[in-house]
């Protein structure tokens, strides 16, 4: 493997240990139930020019064609070095969905048998992408809890049936709308909802 292929994988791999190191703080935050404002402790982090900003606000995790991709090759060959860094970030990173079910269901209550709008389903902004997409996981692990579970995304033109979760219905009232990524807010004016959680922290409206 040459020089220029190792530069691409690692970087792609330490941008996604930052990821899940943000969602790993998160988990300790909840697990001893700190009061913490995961925006404004990004904010603060980022100030560090050894740090950076990309990658610091706590979400649903990575995704996409290229970051799940390089990582899990990565943490493949790690194993036979002994350590296990890489392979912990996968592992964060495939587990996210479950813990933010779990998040949501210990603040809000059950999540079944609801009517739930997934706002932005592609896997970040200003992309149609679904390839790896943890908004769509999310969607999906809803409705496999007897949810009735819709989408809505502005980067996707074409408003079709996506692996079995039908688009937004305006004449729908929802129990709760999760967002997943950064939108043009007006959306939510139409949007009838007894509730609205941002799941990423830079998000106005972030509940986790």
């Amino acid at each position: 493997m040459g020089n220029f292929r190792v530069n691409k994988i690692s970087s792609k791999r330490f941008l996604a240990m930052k990821i899940s190191f943000a969602n790993d703080l998160v988990y300790i935050a909840w697990k001893h139930r700190w009061d913490i404002d995961f925006k404004k402790l990004a904010e603060a982090l980022s100030l560090d020019p050894r740090i950076g900003e990309y990658g610091l606000y706590s979400g649903l995790g990575f995704g996409g064609s290229c970051l799940p991709k390089d990582t899990k090759l990565l943490a493949e060959l790690e194993k036979e070095t002994g350590y296990r860094l890489i392979q912990e970030v996968v592992k964060i990173n495939d587990e996210n969905i479950e813990k933010i079910i779990k998040r949501l269901e210990e603040k809000y209550g059950k999540l079944e048998n609801k009517k739930i709008l997934v706002v932005g389903l592609s896997f970040k902004e200003e992309t149609d992408d679904l390839r790896e997409s943890l908004a769509l996981k999310l969607a999906k692990k809803l409705k496999e809890k007897n949810n009735i579970v819709h989408w809505y995304d502005d980067d996707i033109k074409e408003k079709e049936v996506i692996e079995g979760i039908e688009p937004f219905d305006l004449k729908e009232k929802y129990d709760i709308v999760l967002i997943t990524k950064s939108i043009d807010e007006k959306i939510l004016n139409i949007i009838n909802a007894k509730r609205i959680i941002g799941l990423r922290a830079y998000l106005n409206h972030f509940g986790l």
